[in-house]
């Protein structure tokens, strides 16, 4: 099972745009424009500093999915091992005890004397 690398989001990508606006707009007027007002600080180096982190983090995030790919792939294979280790038990415990032991009702297996046969049902005649 693979898992969905997350990809950039549009805000994120709109806010890239706005940022090369601000730049842009910096270096038209001489110098950094607050955007934000006196409440908080909204410069282009806030923005770049924000897209930065989202970038960083968003790889980080991506490298980890694929770790988590590789693990489940690797659980995936030890789990088709223990399959095979598990039906090659009881196939194996039938050669030593018998088929219908006790010791195969042990295993987890169902002796032969215990199994049902199965009835079959006859389909009724549709009387004209």
């Amino acid at each position: 099972m693979s898992f969905p690398k997350k990809k950039e989001t549009g805000n994120v990508t709109r806010a890239r745009q706005r940022l090369a606006g601000m730049k842009l707009i910096d270096a038209n007027r001489g110098r950094i424009i607050n955007y934000g007002g006196e409440e908080r600080v909204l410069t282009q180096a806030e923005l770049d500093s924000s897209i930065n982190e989202y970038a960083r983090k968003l790889e980080e995030y991506n490298q980890l999915l694929s770790q988590a790919d590789q693990k489940s792939n690797e659980l995936e294979a030890l789990e088709k091992h223990i399959n095979g280790m598990y039906s090659g038990v009881l196939k194996g415990a039938v050669p030593k005890f018998g088929a219908d032991s006790h010791e195969i009702e042990q295993l987890g297996g169902t002796r032969i004397s215990d199994r049902e046969t199965p009835v079959r049902k006859v389909k009724d005649e549709v009387k004209a």
